[in-house]
Formats: C-alpha cells, sequence, structure tokens
C-alpha cells in the first residue's frame, strides 16, 4: 500500500513540476517583440493579441502537463497549434518555441522526457546568456529539476549542476 501511494505521489510530482516550469517559461518568454512605448498606440491590436495567445499557451502547457496515455495526442496537438499562435502573434526571436514545437513530434509518443529535456537547454542558454539575471538561474534550476522527474538522474550529473547554481542570488 504504501509503494502505491509513493508512486502517486512521484506522478503528482512529476506533473505538478512539469506545469510550473510550463508556467514560468511562458512569463519569462511571454510577447518578446512587444513594441516601445513610442510604438506602444500604433501597435494595440498586436500587444492585446500576443497577451491572449500568451494566457491560452498557459492554459494548453498545463493541459499538456496533466496528460495521460489515453489524451496525449489530442492534447499535445492543441499545445502545437497555441505554441505556433504565439510565435504567430509574439514571434519568437530565441527560436525556443519553434525548437519545442519540432521537439514534440507528431504526437503520437508522450515523449515528456525529450520536451522537459529541451526546455532545460533552453533555460540554459538563456542562463548563460546573463549569469547574473536570479530569475533566469532559477528558471534554469527549475527546468533541470523538471528533468531529473521526467528523465531520471542515475549519475547524478544533473543534481550537481543543480548544486552547482547554489542560492541564485
Amino acid at each position: 500500500m504504501e509503494l502505491i501511494y509513493t508512486i502517486a505521489r512521484m506522478k503528482y510530482f512529476k506533473i505538478a513540476s512539469v506545469f510550473i516550469f510550463s508556467i514560468l517559461f511562458t512569463t519569462i518568454y511571454s510577447c518578446n517583440n512587444e513594441p516601445l512605448d513610442s510604438d506602444l498606440q500604433e501597435n494595440s491590436e498586436q500587444s492585446s493579441g500576443c497577451v491572449s495567445v500568451t494566457s491560452a499557451l498557459q492554459i494548453a502547457s498545463a493541459n499538456f502537463s496533466a496528460s495521460t496515455n489515453d489524451n496525449y495526442t489530442q492534447v499535445c496537438n492543441e499545445y502545437k497549434i497555441a505554441l505556433q499562435n504565439k510565435i504567430d502573434s509574439c514571434g519568437d526571436s530565441s527560436g525556443n518555441l519553434e525548437s519545442t514545437i519540432t521537439s514534440l513530434g507528431d504526437c503520437s509518443t508522450n515523449n515528456t522526457c525529450t520536451v522537459t529535456s529541451n526546455s532545460a537547454s533552453f533555460a540554459e542558454s538563456d542562463y548563460n546568456s546573463d549569469n547574473t539575471d536570479t530569475d533566469l538561474c532559477n528558471a534554469f534550476k527549475s527546468a533541470l529539476q523538471n528533468k531529473i522527474t521526467a528523465c531520471g538522474d542515475a549519475s547524478g550529473e544533473i543534481q550537481s549542476e543543480i548544486d552547482g547554481l547554489g542560492d541564485c542570488m
């Protein structure tokens, strides 16, 4: 009975971790091409569209994180559509959203480990571009923890990388 409880807790932690990272990821990367103040009035329709698709992406990301083998294909395809809508409305200067779409493939196979690994790589790249940014450091640590949850870390390499980041201050 205790084993079943432990497995259930691990599954809940995995889903919760992916969900939290997804929200953090979309928050950090939301609307990278927002207009400057002087262009704000001209581009207000584009900006409101970006906010709308960002919100839809957060919902799709949460649904994807909570997907099961039974509904994975449908939820994955909805997630891909939300990612593409975000690219169309807000841009994707880093290429991270497009890479996520590519890593999802045709959505026929549950590849949470692959998607989580790609997210960790994106977070690492962003952190390396400014390793003094506390938010980027915490996002990278969270992405690494999600990777451990989804893929495991038998060698302890990922945990060592987390430990090496320290307190991100």
